[in-house]
């Protein structure tokens, strides 16, 4: 336990910002952090600190690109619903044809 804690203490400031960009990263590395005893106050810092950095990133990201992406996106709105069904003719058609081989064989 305490070689884990101390590789953590290492890298865990790394961890803990990186984490904030890997989706579903965030709960099971701010759990590792309190269960191998990162300092408090450095969690509260580092994390608070990615947190004010991802807002401002995301926030300007949505500001830039938001108004482009929707029209672009309104383009293939019906594309969601052509692949939708394309994908579950496919499916249907793979589970009639694994049906069908299963029969031949008895």
């Amino acid at each position: 336990m305490e070689r884990s804690e101390k590789w953590f203490r290492g890298r865990g400031t790394l961890i803990l910002i990186f984490s904030r960009c890997v989706p579903g990263a965030r709960l099971p590395t701010y759990l590792a952090a309190g269960f191998l005893r990162l300092p408090l106050p450095r969690f509260l810092f580092v994390t608070g600190a990615a947190a004010c950095v991802w807002t401002l990133v995301m926030l300007w990201l949505a500001q830039t690109l938001g108004t482009p992406l929707v029209h672009w996106l309104k383009q293939y709105q019906h594309g969601g619903l052509i692949l939708l069904g394309g994908g579950t003719a496919l499916f249907l058609a793979v589970q009639w044809l694994r049906r069908a081989s299963k029969n031949n064989e008895k």
